[in-house]
């Protein structure tokens, strides 16, 4: 609900091709169609109310908090154009809704 698909098609891949709904692209044999229909929908503010029911509370640097520990995690990426700004598009979102993601490249 955190990763808007379509603006990263557009940033990322310069809109040269569709959002994921599932592990599988359609190009490749086994896509079924229908998994669009259960993927969640791109919602921050549902994201929110769903961190929020499950105990996640702004801290003071807004970063989300629980238990005394913040939400916040590190990626590791190849050092490749499109992995590196695929990162930085998903750490603006999660930053939105106050997720730090730490963006290492290996």
């Amino acid at each position: 609900m955190l990763i808007n698909k379509d603006a990263m098609v557009k940033v990322v891949l310069k809109g040269q091709g569709v959002p994921a709904c599932g592990p599988l692209s359609p190009s490749l044999h086994g896509y079924w169609n229908g998994s669009c229909a259960y993927a969640p929908k791109y919602s921050v503010t549902q994201a929110q109310a769903l961190l929020a029911q499950a105990g996640w509370k702004p801290g003071p640097d807004n970063i989300l908090q629980k238990n005394g520990q913040p939400f916040e995690f590190t990626v590791y990426t190849a050092p490749i154009d499109t992995w590196t700004l695929s990162a930085q598009l998903v750490q603006a979102m999660l930053l939105q809704a106050g997720i730090k993601m730490n963006i290492q490249k290996f």
